[in-house]
């Protein structure tokens, strides 16, 4: 049987020290390579491309896409000013993942965000984002958790017979981390 061949959105990583600072290098988090591995699948990376024009072939022949996680999204292209709690974007690390989102849809490729990823998907498809919600909404949480990334610390229900619910699992409450200071819009 042939393993499904699925392809990891790269971001990009600026030394800041070490032999060669600043210099950008392409990178995926390798929790999501082995993931896939454990999963039956083969991972391909793909590096940020500054012609975007090019993506469309370079997700071509995937069989699903991973969009991973990274720094904040560059709040101009969904139409709004950074707040000043905003952090770290690369722009054009945001205007390829919205390039592989869009190739993804037009070629018909599942494509399932993770973080940013999802945040991307979100804005590809005109949403917006809460850039900070501990200053912008009433937040009652910690929303960059200060443990390590596998402890779970938020929880969510998912409700019964909705798309997230499996109905073998009986549990509504699933715990889950977040290390991201920003969300989806309302």
């Amino acid at each position: 049987m042939k393993k499904p061949k699925i392809g990891i959105a790269a971001n990009v990583l600026i030394m800041d020290s070490g032999m060669m600072p600043g210099i950008y290098r392409a990178y995926v988090n390798n929790d999501y390579v082995e993931s896939l591995e454990k999963a039956g699948c083969v991972p391909v990376m793909l590096p940020v491309l500054s012609d975007l024009e090019d993506v469309k072939a370079q997700v071509e022949g995937l069989d699903g896409i991973v969009l991973s996680g990274g720094w904040d999204i560059d709040p101009l292209l969904y139409g709004e000013q950074p707040l000043l709690q905003q952090g770290f974007t690369m722009s054009e690390v945001d205007r390829f993942f919205l390039a592989v989102i869009q190739a993804g849809d037009e070629l018909s490729i599942p494509i399932f965000g993770i973080c940013k990823g999802m945040q991307a998907i979100n804005v590809a498809f005109g949403g917006t984002l809460c850039q900070d919600i501990g200053s912008q909404m009433k937040a009652y949480l910690q929303h960059m958790q200060q443990a390590p990334r596998y402890n779970a610390t938020h929880k969510i229900s998912v409700e019964r017979g909705s798309y997230q619910h499996h109905p073998a699992r009986h549990e509504r409450d699933h715990w889950f981390g977040n290390l991201s200071p920003a969300g989806a819009g309302i």
